[in-house]
């Protein structure tokens, strides 16, 4: 099985490779793996270094609340962080905590040999959906631990069915894997896997930290005016499809609406705007703003904001659900107000999602008359409003504290470098 993973791995490569000319994100993914090992090599990487992967910049938000215990903890060690994703890359390239950033070179077995031969690891974590088998190969030969953390696991995954043996052997590999909840333990269990341990998710602890900075962007507060502001945090084209064609009537309602779009090249803000005849205004134009009530709606065209914008927002949409992907629900509740999301059938994964549903912090809509009537109630029933907000921001406190329990693990293998 293990010839037939890198035959996978090579015909992948090859696929993205031959559609990358007409395909932005491939192209990006084939530009962000030529010259890796010179670029790295062409660094100085003494010293002992401990190494985070995430898939993408929502993993390492996930992430950042250990990284930055571990560099406050253990200040002599060296921390190495890598991407699947290029646009994660782009995003974190600058993090002032990791002394080398940089795109995971595609695993394969001498790729995979290489990467690992160049750094002195004394720990390697993976955060949540990362199993690479050619790199826990080497890591496991070279008795380099590793720890999985901020994983959740459904019985429908392929390690837990009948035929799933191979993909089983991945998670064997690792020294510890710490879960967020007791389903995904007892899933572990039945495999005969004994090193899980229910962590919970360092999401909660990020959106909080991020949450009590209280930042504010200056053309935001000027767009808002004295108006109630809506984000559309992390939307698609999908998502516009839905709800696009009531923004028009939202004007009528009297609040105004910021865009943030999930990818922020021009290409997909063009894609998002595409059909919806109002006045837009970007962000990246913010030094020209003379005047901005003659604009309808404010586009974010940088990465990184969505999180901090929500702490000026008196209502929020999440994207994703419509393309099976809901984006992070949590930045927007850690705030304090409601938050609404599309239906669809795989938010069943995001159990944050679900709670917040339950608890009444949160609102499913299927159409754009749908999100226009509980925009309207939202906005006429003001204090069911505030207590949406209040349950929501209730629910991501008292689900704090993942960091710490994930760190006592990661103490067990970095102690002796204090």
């Amino acid at each position: 099985m293990s010839v037939l993973y890198n035959i996978g791995i090579l015909l992948y490569y090859l696929l993205v490779r031959v559609i990358s000319p007409f395909h932005s994100r491939a192209r990006s993914f084939i530009e962000g793996q030529k010259h890796l090992f010179q670029t790295i090599l062409s660094e100085d990487l003494k010293g002992k270094w401990v190494w985070f992967h995430t898939a993408s910049a929502g993993e390492f938000e996930q992430a950042r609340p250990v990284i930055e215990r571990v560099k406050s903890d253990y200040p002599k060690i060296r921390l190495l962080l890598t991407f699947y994703s290029p646009s994660g890359f782009e995003f974190a390239k600058k993090y002032p905590y990791a002394d080398l950033v940089t795109i995971l070179p595609i695993d394969n077995q001498a790729n995979s040999q290489c990467f690992i031969s160049s750094f002195d690891l004394i720990l390697v974590c993976f955060v949540k959906g990362e199993f690479w088998l050619n790199y826990l190969n080497a890591l496991n030969r070279q008795s380099i631990p590793v720890i999985n953390f901020s994983s959740i696991f459904r019985p429908n995954q392929m390690f837990f069915r009948r035929y799933g043996a191979f993909y089983r052997s991945f998670l064997f590999k690792f020294n510890h894997i710490l879960v967020q909840n007791g389903e995904s333990l007892h899933l572990l269990n039945k495999i005969d896997y004994k090193k899980g341990v229910v962590c919970g998710d360092t999401r909660f602890d990020r959106v909080l930290e991020v949450s009590e900075t209280k930042t504010s962007f200056p053309i935001i507060t000027k767009f808002k005016g004295p108006s109630k502001l809506l984000v559309l945090g992390s939307v698609w084209p999908s998502d516009m499809k839905i709800i696009g064609p009531a923004l028009k009537e939202l004007m009528a309602f009297g609040i105004r609406i910021v865009i943030v779009p999930h990818l922020t090249d021009n290409n997909s803000i063009d894609a998002i705007l595409d059909g919806i005849d109002l006045k837009v205004f970007k962000y990246s134009m913010s030094g020209q703003a003379k005047t901005l009530e003659q604009f309808d709606l404010l586009v974010i065209d940088e990465m990184g904001l969505l999180a901090a914008i929500y702490g000026q927002a008196d209502m929020a949409y999440i994207g994703g659900a419509f393309r099976g992907t809901l984006h992070n629900t949590l930045e927007a509740a850690a705030h304090g107000i409601p938050v609404i999301f599309g239906k669809h059938p795989t938010n069943a994964k995001f159990k944050e999602a679900e709670h917040l549903l339950n608890i009444g912090a949160a609102f499913e809509i299927n159409s754009a008359e749908e999100f226009l009537s509980i925009l309207r109630t939202l906005l006429s029933d003001h204090s069911l409003s505030v207590q949406a907000g209040i349950l929501g921001r209730n629910y991501v406190s008292k689900n704090g504290g993942a960091t710490n329990r994930i760190i006592n693990v990661v103490n067990e293998y970095l102690s002796p470098y204090k």
